[in-house]
């Protein structure tokens, strides 16, 4: 870190509140996090007061030359900044990130994101595996359910065909014995009439002489 300020003249005499600084890469790598707290005490007027700033940034990395980022924040103040001065500015690192490394400055803990990443990576291969097998059996569930819907379906239509069949047989059944009797019926009054003559016919037996003849079935056989 260079160039840390906190207060800087504005080229007329005026004085600005601008919390400024400049960071530099001298290691061999870039830095995707780097967070810090700034705590700047200051007077003015003989009030001493203290902001204090936790600013997060990210510094690249270039083999060739030290890479810089700078830093620059107005910092409203309650009153004009004429006359005030900064009594002191502290800087504390906090935690530092590259790609594969986290530093918690405070605390001293090193995780290896690498790691983190890897174990989360397979963490989420298991939960995807499993997620797949649920999948797998509830396809698996739905396909048979559906074939035995489907089974069930075909059986029921199989039974109810059947049951047509069968009612269509019994029908036919009773239709044949319905004609063999009404045949039988009309051979006997073809028997007991034939010989007489329409005049000397019963009601009875005219009616059922004319039943048999609209049925076809008077006759002998």
């Amino acid at each position: 870190m260079a160039n840390l300020y906190f207060l800087r003249g504005d080229g007329y005499r005026g004085t600005i509140p601008e919390l400024a600084f400049a960071l530099l890469n001298y290691t061999s790598g870039p830095w995707t996090k780097l967070r810090f707290r700034i705590e700047v005490d200051y007077t003015c007027e003989g009030v001493t007061k203290t902001i204090k700033r936790e600013p997060e940034l990210a510094l690249g990395f270039s083999p060739d030359q030290h890479l810089r980022i700078e830093f620059k924040e107005r910092v409203p103040l309650s009153r004009s900044a004429e006359g005030c001065v900064t009594d002191d500015i502290r800087v504390t690192f906090l935690t530092a990130e590259t790609m594969d490394l986290r530093i918690d400055e405070v605390t001293g803990v090193h995780t290896d994101l690498a790691k983190q990443r890897a174990d989360e990576d397979k963490r989420l291969a298991v939960e995807q595996e499993r997620r797949n097998m649920i999948w797998e059996q509830e396809r698996a569930e739905a396909a048979k359910k559906a074939e035995a819907e489907e089974k069930a379906d075909k059986d029921k239509a199989e039974r109810e065909f059947k049951a047509q069949q069968e009612e269509l047989a019994r029908y036919r059944k009773q239709q044949q014995e319905k004609q063999r009797k009404a045949k039988a019926a009309c051979i006997e009054i073809y028997k007991s009439t034939s010989e007489k003559r329409l005049s000397d016919l019963t009601v009875r037996e005219a009616q059922a002489v004319s039943a048999c003849q609209s049925l076809g079935l008077y006759s002998a056989r």
